[in-house]
């Protein structure tokens, strides 16, 4: 994984660690015997500490020594020679007093003010690549020379992955920041590590990329990382493509096996690992993992955050000699007990890998849609970087890309939406890339919006609206308040307002439930049957107790159905609750066979809140073709400040 942390003005990073003393702190490598079998025109290999970038060509810091000086004037927006890059280049944070949202001043344990540091250009972001397990250990049971070429198997592959994020990053020009440009690329100073905390094998190479950039229009700036966070899982495959691509050229055999729950299935997730490193060598080298792990298990209300600060010993890498030794006694006190776990680089180049094949086109579309109805090119890059890891490399892997997106089953979508009061001469790459899904997600789609549109007709399935009203009139008079205009609007549109087909939005906490109720008797009060399905067993276990209808999961009643457990009727009102988490897929099964045996669906939920666990979302298609009934006020929250809070969450353009 490439972890993205932000560094604040002041150089720290998100546990207040300084970053800069952080990335001096590198150690050089000492091991000589090798550097005259790599020496070349590049740097010097065992150097730890370079720069990187297109842009450091730019400021003349190519092939230069990485200097305390330079790095702070980057951090404050200053080029080398103290030329100021960016409109807030040298501004400093202030130290303020933390408030709530009220103004309050909030205060720690001590009853002390809490403060934090605002504003002041920050420094940039640290964008850590690390190797997997089983590299890091072939790292230290090389020998010298086959440490400097495992190290520029890493070194290259984590270009590789840089390249391809410095390559989206955009910037940003006009008033408020509306028209977005390309840059011309980034600065940044790499640092590489070859041990965790505990100086345990973990290769992995620190980039400190410095806030400001050049846009294409060859003025100096910041710029939007939004791009950074979007293409880095793209970028982390990319780099593990590199990487086994490196390590077989060298001579490793690659391990690649898919991935399978606890019931055997498989998950769609392939594995790539050296050929003979097992795991649990891989395991016993990493006790970091399991002090984390500890601490929790002793600790049960700490977070994963809380245990990592608890449990974090300060980064002093000793020199690379020790390292080595410390590395070697590991190994050899695990030989002791389980000698067949520690191969040598010898035997482990003369261990075959396992060959897998692939899966095709169609079968990564499908698995692309497992949880999405469209995905982006860097989604693709991503599914294919696994899938073919050990096997291509990333160029091969991007060209494999340009393929995938240009065949005749692939439909091409517009790129998201931005309100036109947010838009500027030239949009985010986000608001101008296509998107893509396969023919037939936009076949179910338009189906579903078929089938809804043609159920309007079916009126025999409206209840009378004296029967409605004679209801509402006998709950209101049982329960002592009156239902809002919104509920009892609500409560007309799904009982006589709609035929084949109802849909209900309603936020968290405005009512659905008392909604819920009354329609139940206003269909019972008719002869009508009402039954629940819900996403999870869970969730319709709480339906039911909330309801009083009887009430499954989606799963089960498919299920029922194909086992002929279950049949319903006409004379049956199915709610699918929460169907905003409803996967396209199943709700067109679910309204094919609803409009096949003519019992009406009601389909009730909160788009705005809850997103389907699976691909698309048959809650939004149908709201689209018949409208829908919407309950916006909030009446679970009494308190002011909460509503506030509880409508801040669907704020947004429409």
């Amino acid at each position: 994984m490439i972890n993205c942390t932000r560094i604040d003005a002041r150089g720290h990073n998100k546990r207040n660690g300084n970053m800069f003393d952080y990335m001096l702190a590198t150690e050089r490598l000492s091991i000589d015997s090798a550097v005259a079998y790599y020496a070349g025109s590049g740097p010097d290999p065992r150097q730890t500490l370079n720069w990187g970038g297109k842009l450091a060509a730019e400021l003349d810091l190519e092939d230069q020594p990485v200097t305390r000086r330079v790095m702070e004037l980057l951090g404050k927006g200053f080029s080398p020679t103290g030329r100021p890059l960016c409109k807030n280049a040298g501004e400093e944070p202030q130290l303020v007093i933390k408030t709530d949202r009220m103004g309050n001043v909030r205060l720690d344990d001590d009853g002390k003010p809490m403060e934090k540091w605002e504003g002041g250009h920050r420094v940039g972001f640290d964008l850590t690549i690390s190797a997997p397990g089983d590299v890091s250990v072939a790292f230290a049971l090389a020998d010298d020379r086959e440490k400097l070429a495992i190290l520029e198997a890493h070194r290259q592959a984590c270009s590789v992955a840089m390249r391809y994020i410095e390559s989206k990053v955009e910037t940003r020009r006009g008033q408020g920041g509306v028209d977005v440009i390309g840059t011309a690329g980034l600065v940044w100073t790499a640092a590489d590590h070859v041990s965790n905390r505990n100086v345990e094998p973990d290769l992995h190479t620190h980039h400190l990329v410095y806030g400001i950039s050049m846009g294409e229009d060859g003025q100096w700036g910041t710029f939007d990382a939004i791009e950074i966070y979007r293409h880095r899982h793209a970028a982390d495959h990319l780099y593990k493509v590199e990487l086994y691509a490196a390590m077989k050229a060298l001579g490793y055999g690659i391990q690649r096996e898919r991935e399978v729950d606890v019931m055997g299935r498989e998950t769609g997730q392939i594995l790539t690992t050296i050929a003979g490193i097992d795991r649990e060598l891989v395991l016993q080298t990493k006790t970091r993992r399991q002090e984390i792990l500890d601490y929790v298990k002793e600790h049960p209300n700490a977070s994963h955050d809380e245990a990592c600060k608890a449990t974090r010993k300060k980064k002093e890498e000793p020199p690379f000699e020790q390292v080595v030794k410390d590395w070697q006694q590991t190994f050899a006190n695990i030989a002791k007990e389980h000698p067949e776990l520690v191969p040598t680089t010898q035997s482990l180049k003369q261990t075959k890998g396992q060959h897998l094949d692939p899966h095709t086109f169609d079968e990564v579309l499908q698995r692309m849609h497992e949880n999405e109805a469209m995905f982006c090119e860097h989604d693709l890059v991503r599914e294919l970087g696994m899938e073919f890891a050990g096997q291509k490399n990333s160029e091969e892997i991007l060209r494999m890309v340009n393929e995938f997106t240009e065949q005749d089953d692939l439909v091409r979508v517009k790129a998201e939406y931005l309100h036109e009061d947010d838009r500027g001469v030239r949009l985010a790459r986000k608001h101008r890339e296509d998107r893509f899904c396969a023919t037939w997600m936009v076949e179910w789609e338009a189906e579903i919006i078929r089938r809804s549109k043609e159920r309007e007709n079916e009126t025999d399935l409206k209840l009378f609206r004296s029967t409605v009203d004679r209801v509402i009139a006998a709950y209101e008079k049982r329960k002592g308040f009156t239902l809002t205009e919104e509920q009892n609007a609500a409560i007309g549109h799904l009982t006589h307002g709609t035929a084949g087909v109802g849909v209900m939005s309603g936020l968290a906490g405005t009512g659905k439930t008392t909604v819920a109720e009354v329609y139940k008797q206003c269909f019972e009060a008719e002869g009508k049957q009402l039954m629940g399905l819900a996403v999870s067993g869970k969730a319709a276990a709480k339906l039911e107790e909330e309801s009083g209808m009887p009430c499954m999961s989606v799963a089960k009643f498919f299920s029922q159905l194909r086992q002929g457990k279950a049949a319903l009727t006409k004379n049956v009102v199915v709610v699918l609750d929460e169907a905003g988490m409803i996967a396209t897929g199943d709700t067109l099964k679910l309204m094919t066979y609803c409009q096949g045996v003519g019992a009406k669906l009601i389909l009730q939920g909160d788009s705005d809140q809850l997103q389907p666990i699976a691909a698309g979302n048959g809650f939004e298609l149908a709201k689209m073709a018949l409208g829908d009934t919407k309950l916006t006020e909030i009446r679970r929250q009494k308190n002011a400040g909460d509503l506030i809070t509880a409508n801040s969450f669907y704020e947004r353009d429409q």
